[in-house]
């Protein structure tokens, strides 16, 4: 990934390797709700997906995401 604004398009190609290659669906995804994240709601709307933020300035909660 070359820029943050990628993260959705190699999300979607993630998913899609997951459900095909382990026949797995996701359940969450956790993210430190940056700009980058904002336009995953629809997509995990969609594919029932449970979308959780971390906690603003938790670095624990946050873990390696940046």
């Amino acid at each position: 990934m070359k820029h943050k604004l990628e993260a959705l398009v190699v999300f979607i190609h993630f998913k899609k390797l997951v459900e095909n290659k382990l026949d797995r669906k996701i359940k969450s995804l956790q993210s430190d709700g940056g700009g980058e994240f904002r336009n995953f709601s629809k997509i995990a709307l969609e594919s029932g997906i449970e979308l959780r933020h971390s906690c603003p300035y938790s670095s624990v909660q946050n873990g390696r995401a940046k």
